[in-house]
């Protein structure tokens, strides 16, 4: 499925040119490819999971009760931003795994208009009542969540599991409402850390 919105041109030197945005094409292993290389790129190898468990968050024919969502940024036809989610339908949530803009394109308002672009998706397609993502404190991203997004901290101690080739770690849970300020609590947030 796309979703095809191309971004107003933009004016300026420091500005970027036009950039289109849609939904992964999971079966073209090209695709696939270039949004691991970025993320990889923009978050360090040891940031994101393995390219085979990869293929498989983004696969939908993986578990019926996740559906990967995953929003991709391109200017003439190279992958310059992405933002991989996924609805978990058994707690109606929507789950935001991995961002990454290309640094020559960042500071244009690509993220945010991704993760518009998947909120939206989360909301009419799969009726989420929030977004959870995990974060850590110390980056930037996880301020910008609490004070822009008005995302809240989900209580309790967290930590990223090992797996797919990914250390443990300790990290935050924030999650956004989407639907009537609904966001877990404690028994919730049990239920989504088992999802």
């Amino acid at each position: 499925m796309i979703d095809d919105q191309r971004a107003p041109p933009k004016h300026g030197a420091a500005c970027s040119q036009d950039y289109l945005l849609r939904f992964l094409d999971e079966c073209r292993l090209d695709e696939v490819l270039d949004v691991y290389s970025l993320l990889q790129e923009a978050m360090g190898t040891d940031s994101v999971e393995d390219l085979r468990s990869f293929r498989q968050t983004v696969s939908p024919s993986m578990d019926r009760r996740v559906q990967p969502r995953v929003v991709v940024a391109t200017r003439d036809n190279q992958v310059i931003g992405v933002v991989v989610g996924a609805a978990l339908k058994n707690v109606n949530a929507g789950f935001i795994a991995y961002s990454a803009v290309q640094e020559a394109s960042r500071r244009r308002g690509i993220y945010a208009r991704m993760r518009c672009s998947l909120l939206r998706r989360f909301t009419q397609d799969d009726g989420v009542a929030y977004v959870v993502s995990e974060l850590d404190e110390q980056e930037w991203l996880f301020s910008k969540y609490i004070h822009d997004w008005k995302a809240v901290a989900l209580p309790g101690r967290y930590e990223q599991p090992k797996a797919q080739g990914l250390p443990a770690k300790p990290l935050t849970l924030v999650a956004q409402s989407v639907n009537n300020g609904t966001t877990p609590g404690r028994t919730g947030t049990i239920a989504l850390v088992r999802e």
